[in-house]
């Protein structure tokens, strides 16, 4: 069956929350972020993300460009499924010795 017609209002509301709710998560993040790297500043200028929030895009542009980080990677499948594939790697590494036995 047809689709019914989209309703202006509605999806204008539903613009604005999303704007919103995209808004709040950057300045979450952001706070985030200055907390991290104050507290474990000693731990290098790299950040990897991953999980759920790894998917939105304009998240990642802003923390690569305004984080404070020298180098911001997000993996090929950032999504909580792809946590997997990280601990595979991680598994991976330390089998072939790229860590050390501790």
């Amino acid at each position: 069956p047809p689709r019914p017609p989209r309703r202006p209002r509605r999806r204008a509301a539903a613009a604005a929350l999303s704007a919103a709710v995209q808004r709040d998560l950057e300045a979450c993040a952001t706070d985030f972020l200055a907390t991290l790297r104050s507290i474990h500043a000693p731990c290098g200028e790299r950040l990897a993300i991953a999980g759920g929030v790894g998917l939105n895009s304009v998240l990642n542009g802003i923390t690569a460009a305004e984080g404070g980080f020298d180098d911001v990677w997000v993996p090929s499948a950032p999504g909580d499924d792809g946590i997997a594939l990280g601990c595979a790697a991680f598994g991976a590494a330390l089998l072939d010795g790229a860590y050390g036995s501790e």
